[in-house]
């Protein structure tokens, strides 16, 4: 059953009520994932306060980041009986009673239920929402649309790292966290533009590789996770390289602030390289989208281009230790952290039909949610027992650089599936 308060004739797809739509759903990430993301800043305020050490403070964050995916099939199913906005309330009032518990919390050890697990789930159920709602409004300018969406995080990290900054250093930890909680209530106004009454789309399927072998039986539909998804071959090998470099992408995130720091760089400096990577990969991330919308661009190549230039720049960060050069790598992770999160959500949305988008994007999620979590801990554990961020940023670098080769995969498919149908089309010919 679907509760709807919207108009008896369904809303029209590519209209101005997508365009308020995706709106809404860009600033409802600015809101959700620019706190979930932006966890750097509080990183340092928490080691200070509590005396924990870089892994253990990572966990927080990292769990919470996590969580944003992890649940995605359970949100997505959550979308398909109570509808857009519903879920995306219910999401926003989690959020809202994570952060305010948090700022409650006089052990650190309550901040993995109220922050990692309360806000984690969520800011699952918003970020679902605000993909799966997008994706369904749009088909002419569907990865424009998913770019604006994915470049909400990047805002939301360039926006509510200063604010959050200046909380902090005159409220305290805890006043940052009650400030943000009941800020982030304003995400109940956004999600009341989430009317579920859309017009229906037309099955087909934007993947070539996706027009054999995926039709299933119409019971995979009440399934709670449809796992015929993992036999797209474009679906799974962007899950998995995704998984990958999930690991590496975190790593600056969370500890860039802290590893500045070390480095005798002012909190109030170190916080902007955060602002730098935010805005660079905010732009990218509409750059990337209306870039995929031109016909002839194939963007698995943009994607790894992405996953490159996020390798590159992780192994920079431990080379370089001055203040201009690190504003120079950041903005380069930006860049390559803006195409991969953009193309990944725009692939995991159109690599199936319709009726099966929204187990393919929670599954996708869920699968990524694993090496969300582990990155940042994995780094803060090994700069904690080499001393220094140095090698943790070589090491995570490196790993980027066996994902990126993952999607050659994609080429030697098409490359065999090309030469078959050659071959099939020669013996006919001979046949006739």
């Amino acid at each position: 059953m679907r509760f709807t308060c919207g108009p008896e004739s369904p809303r029209e797809k590519d209209s101005l009520w997508s365009n308020v739509v995706c709106l809404c759903a860009s600033l409802s990430q600015v809101l959700v994932m620019g706190i979930c993301q932006g966890f750097g800043v509080f990183l340092p305020a928490i080691m200070d306060d509590f005396h924990t050490s870089r892994e253990f403070t990572a966990w927080i964050g990292s769990i919470a980041f996590g969580m944003s995916f992890c649940l995605s099939p359970v949100a997505g199913r959550l979308c398909d009986r109570l509808g857009s906005r519903y879920v995306a309330i219910i999401g926003t009032v989690f959020c809202s009673l994570g952060l305010i518990l948090t700022s409650l919390a006089r052990r650190v050890e309550l901040f993995f239920l109220t922050h990692s697990v309360m806000f984690g789930l969520g800011a699952c159920c918003c970020r679902t929402v605000n993909f799966l709602i997008t994706a369904k409004y749009f088909v002419k300018r569907r990865s424009f649309a998913t770019g604006l969406v994915t470049a909400g995080t990047g805002l939301g990290i360039f926006a509510l790292v200063p604010i959050a900054q200046i909380l902090i250093d005159n409220l305290g930890l805890s006043g940052a966290y009650r400030v943000l909680g009941g800020v982030v209530l304003a995400n109940c106004l956004l999600a009341l533009s989430f009317d579920p009454n859309v017009e229906e789309e037309v099955a087909s399927v934007v993947q070539e590789n996706t027009k054999k072998g995926t039709e299933e039986p119409q019971r995979n539909q009440q399934k709670l996770i449809d796992f015929s998804v993992w036999k797209v071959p474009t679906f799974a090998i962007v899950t998995l390289s995704f998984t990958g470099i999930s690991i590496v992408l975190n790593t600056p995130q969370f500890h860039l602030v802290r590893y500045c720091k070390d480095l005798g760089i002012p909190e109030d400096k170190s916080s902007k390289l955060l602002m730098i990577y935010g805005l660079s990969s905010c732009v990218m991330r509409i750059a990337s989208g209306r870039l995929c919308d031109i016909k002839w661009i194939n963007p698995i190549y943009v994607y790894q281009i992405g996953l490159f230039t996020i390798a590159v720049a992780v192994i920079s960060f431990g080379v370089v230790s001055a203040y201009l050069p690190l504003c120079v790598v950041s903005v380069f992770y930006g860049i390559g952290d803006g195409i991969c999160l953009s193309l990944t959500n725009l692939l995991l949305l159109t690599a199936v039909e319709p009726e099966r988008r929204a187990s393919a994007f929670g599954l996708g999620n869920m699968f990524i949610s694993i090496s969300t979590t582990v990155g940042a801990p994995l780094a803060g554990f090994i700069a904690d027992k080499a001393g220094s961020y140095e090698l943790a940023f070589y090491i995570a670098g490196s790993m980027g650089m066996i994902f990126f080769c993952i999607p050659f995969i994609l080429l030697c498919l098409r490359g065999n599936a090309n030469q078959r149908e050659e071959i099939r089309a020669t013996k006919e010919s001979d046949e006739v």
